[in-house]
C-alpha cells in the first residue's frame, strides 16, 4: 500500500465503502424481501432457535478468532510466508471450532429445553471447518482497497442464500429451511475465493511470530464483541422463551440497520485508510480521515437510526405482521439509544489500525460485565423492553468510549468534533421535533390494511425531507465549508453524471443519434 495523500484516500475510502454499500443494499432488500415470505411460512420459535443457534456457534468461533486479517493488513510488506501462516492459523482455528461445537451441541441443547438444537449444530460445525479453508489470498482486495472485487465475491452467496431459504421454506415449512441456507451459501464463497483470486495458499507457520504479537488481543476482542452481542438474546431465550428471543432479535436488526448498512462499510473501509495513513506516519492525515469519515457516517447513520425508532411500530406492522407486534418496542428503544452509534464504529477501526487493542478490550470487557447481569435484571422485570434498555445502555456507553480514547490518541478536544457533526446533530433533533409536532413519531399501527404503509410513507418522507432542508440550510449558512455535506453533494454529482452517460449511452444505441 504506498503513501497517498488525505484527499485521494478518502476519494478510495469513500469508493471502496460504496461498493461494500452497494452489495449490503442489493443483499439486505432482496433479504428484506426474502424475509416478508419467511416471517409468514416459519413461526418465531424457528427464527429463534436459528438465532439461538448461530450465536451460540459465533461465540465457539470467537475462542480462536485471532483477527488474522486484521494482522495481515496491518504489515507494511507482508510476505508470502506470512500468507500462509494465516491460512494455516485459519485451518486450526477452524478445526477447533468444529470440535467444541459437536462436544457442546447436545449440553446447550439441554441447556435451553429444545433438542431441535442438537441437529442444527452439528451442520453449524460443518460448516465451521469448511471455513477455514478461505483462500487468504483475498485479504489483498482490503490492503488495495479492491472492494469492487468483494462486493461480486460476496453477492453471489448472498443471492444463493435467499432463494434456497424461500425455497426450501416453501418446501419444508420448517427451521431446516434457514439453517440448509446459511451453509450452502457458506460453503459456496469458500468455493469462490478460489476462483477470485490466483493465491494458492500452502500450510506453514514461518511467520506465526508476526500474526501472534497482534492476535492475542484481537482475540480477547473477539471473545467479548460475542459476548456483548449475543448476551441479551440468550438472557432472553433463557428468562423468558425461544420465541420471545426471535422476536428480539428480528427487531434489533432492522434496529441496527443504520449501523449493519451503511456505518459498516464505512467502518470496513476505513480501516484500509487508517492503516495506510499509520504506515505513512502522518497524524494530520489521519485526523483528516478520521474527522471526514466520521462526519459522514454520522451525516447518514443518524436520521435513519432516529426515524427508525419513530416509525418503530409501523415497520413491524408492515413487514411482520400482526403477530410480531411485541417486537415494536424493542425497535424503538434500539433505534433511539443507538443513534450516536457511528462515532464510536468509525473510532474503533482507527483504535484497531494503531493498535490499540488493550485499551480496546477493556472497554468491552467493561461492557460485558456490566450488560450481562443488567439484561437479567432488566428482562426479568420488563421482559422485552428492559432487554432493549439494557442493550442500547450498553452500547451507547461503550461506543461514547471508544471515541474519547480515539479523541486522546490524536489529542483532538470534543469540541472539534461536534464542531464537525454539529449540523447534523441539529439536523436530527429538527427531524424529532417536527415529526412529533405533526403526531408523526412513535405512533401506533394503524390495523386497518394497506393504512400501516401509507403511515410508514408519509412518515418517512417527512422525517427525510426536515431533516435534509435543516442540514443543507445550516451548511449553506456556514459558507458551504468542505466536510460531509460537500462530500455527499459531490458524490450526489457524481453519480448523475453517471447515470447521464448510461442514459445517452443507451439512447444512441436505439436511435442512433445524441
Amino acid at each position: 500500500m504506498t503513501d497517498i495523500s488525505p484527499e485521494t484516500l478518502l476519494a478510495k475510502t469513500a469508493k471502496g465503502a460504496g461498493w461494500i454499500i452497494g452489495w449490503r443494499m442489493v443483499t439486505r432488500v432482496l433479504g428484506m424481501m426474502s424475509l416478508l415470505f419467511l416471517v409468514r411460512l416459519l413461526l418465531p420459535s424457528d427464527f429463534g432457535l436459528v438465532t439461538l443457534a448461530m450465536g451460540f456457534s459465533q461465540a465457539i468461533d470467537a475462542l480462536s478468532a485471532l483477527g488474522v486479517e486484521e494482522a495481515v493488513i496491518r504489515e507494511k510488506n507482508p510476505t508470502k510466508d506470512l500468507y500462509n501462516s494465516a491460512f494455516t492459523i485459519n485451518v486450526i482455528r477452524s478445526v477447533a471450532t468444529a470440535t467444541l461445537l459437536v462436544a457442546a451441541s447436545w449440553p446447550v441443547a439441554q441447556f435451553f429445553g429444545d433438542t431441535r438444537l442438537f441437529p442444527v449444530l452439528l451442520v453449524l460445525a460443518l460448516s465451521a471447518l469448511i471455513n477455514g479453508l478461505e483462500n487468504v489470498g483475498i485479504i489483498e482486495f482490503r490492503r488495495n482497497m479492491q472492494f469492487d472485487r468483494e462486493f461480486l465475491m460476496l453477492s453471489i452467496p448472498r443471492v444463493v442464500s435467499i432463494i434456497l431459504a424461500i425455497s426450501l421454506a416453501f418446501w419444508w415449512r420448517s427451521y431446516w429451511a434457514l439453517v440448509m441456507a446459511i451453509f450452502i451459501s457458506s460453503t459456496l464463497r469458500i468455493v469462490l475465493t478460489y476462483v477470485f483470486h490466483p493465491f494458492r495458499p500452502r500450510f506453514g507457520l514461518k511467520a506465526w511470530r508476526q500474526i501472534a504479537n497482534f492476535s492475542i488481543w484481537s482475540w480477547l476482542l473477539s471473545l467479548t464483541s460475542l459476548a456483548r452481542d449475543r448476551c441479551d438474546t440468550f438472557v432472553i431465550g433463557r428468562v423468558m422463551d425461544i420465541a420471545n428471543a426471535g422476536f428480539f432479535s428480528a427487531a434489533v436488526e432492522i434496529a441496527v440497520l443504520p449501523a449493519s448498512e451503511l456505518v459498516a462499510p464505512l467502518q470496513r473501509a476505513s480501516f484500509s485508510a487508517f492503516a495506510s495513513t499509520r504506515h505513512a506516519g502522518s497524524n494530520d492525515d489521519t485526523i483528516t480521515t478520521y474527522l471526514r469519515v466520521l462526519s459522514s457516517a454520522v451525516l447518514l447513520a443518524l436520521p435513519a437510526s432516529l426515524g427508525i425508532s419513530m416509525v418503530g411500530p409501523l415497520i413491524v406492522e408492515v413487514a411482520f405482521g400482526e403477530r410480531w407486534r411485541a417486537a415494536s418496542v424493542v425497535i424503538e428503544v434500539t433505534g433511539l439509544g443507538l443513534s450516536l452509534m457511528a462515532m464510536g464504529m468509525i473510532s474503533a477501526p482507527l483504535l484497531n489500525a494503531y493498535g490499540q487493542l488493550r485499551g480496546m478490550f477493556k472497554i468491552q470487557l467493561a461492557a460485558v460485565i456490566v450488560r450481562i447481569p443488567l439484561a437479567i435484571f432488566l428482562v426479568s422485570r420488563f421482559g422485552l423492553l428492559g432487554g432493549a434498555i439494557a442493550g442500547a445502555l450498553g452500547t451507547g456507553i461503550e461506543q461514547m468510549l471508544y471515541v474519547a480514547m480515539a479523541l486522546h490518541r490524536l489529542r483532538l478536544s470534543p469540541m472539534e468534533l461536534i464542531r464537525h457533526n454539529g449540523r447534523a446533530l441539529i439536523g436530527g433533533g429538527t427531524m424529532v421535533a417536527g415529526m412529533m409536532a405533526l403526531g408523526l413519531a412513535w405512533m401506533d399501527a394503524p390495523t386497518v390494511p394497506g393504512k400501516a404503509l401509507q403511515a410508514l410513507a408519509i412518515s418517512v418522507a417527512t422525517g427525510a425531507f426536515i431533516y435534509t432542508t435543516a442540514v443543507v440550510l445550516l451548511w449553506l449558512a456556514a459558507g458551504r465549508p468542505v466536510g460531509a455535506e460537500r462530500d455527499a453533494m459531490e458524490l450526489l454529482r457524481r453519480l448523475g453524471r453517471r447515470a447521464t452517460s448510461v442514459v445517452r449511452k443507451q439512447w444512441i444505441v436505439l436511435y442512433g443519434h445524441g
